[in-house]
């Protein structure tokens, strides 16, 4: 289903399939990364405590941490500034 043809859908209440959330990278699809095992997945497949994601690309999942760690950081960062700015 292409984006049009999604929105078009989502606007008349119809159902996507899993198939359809899949191709957009959705819940029933992606790429996730499993902080517990520290692999990558295809679709959920583990408990969601367990799963970061979901991300468009193999890659980009597997390179979670290190995302996250650079989104703490600049989350971090801000919080600090905020805090000073008071």
């Amino acid at each position: 289903m292409t984006h049009a043809a999604n929105e078009h859908a989502e606007a008349n209440g119809e159902a996507e399939t899993s198939a359809d959330r899949e191709q957009l990278g959705g819940p029933e699809g992606g790429w996730w990364y499993n902080t517990r095992s520290g692999e990558v997945e295809r679709g959920p497949q583990s408990l969601g405590l367990y799963r970061v994601g979901p991300f468009a690309t193999e890659a980009e999942a597997a390179n979670a941490p290190q995302t996250l760690r650079a989104r703490s950081e600049a989350w971090a960062a801000e919080d600090e500034a905020e805090a000073e700015d008071r």
